[in-house]
């Protein structure tokens, strides 16, 4: 799966999961995960539980449907 950290740059830079790719809820995010996430490919979200939901529709707009978990904050770089 890949994982796709919804945090702001900030907090993806004081801490993230080792080859998570870094797309802030903010600005163009649906276009964003599309360049850089392969179509069909397992979705884990990293980030807030209240923003899941929204990360969720917003990819699958763009077909992106799998979607297949989240995770809370990271503790490690």
């Amino acid at each position: 799966a890949v994982l796709v950290d919804t945090r702001t740059s900030d907090d993806f830079a004081a801490a993230h999961l080792a080859g998570s790719v870094s797309v802030s809820l903010d600005g163009r995010f649906s276009e964003q995960v599309g360049s850089v996430v392969p179509v069909g490919a397992p979705i884990v979200l990293v980030g807030d539980e209240g923003t899941s939901l929204e990360a969720k529709v917003r990819l699958a707009r763009i077909g992106f449907d799998s979607v297949v978990g989240r995770l809370a904050e990271p503790e490690t770089v």
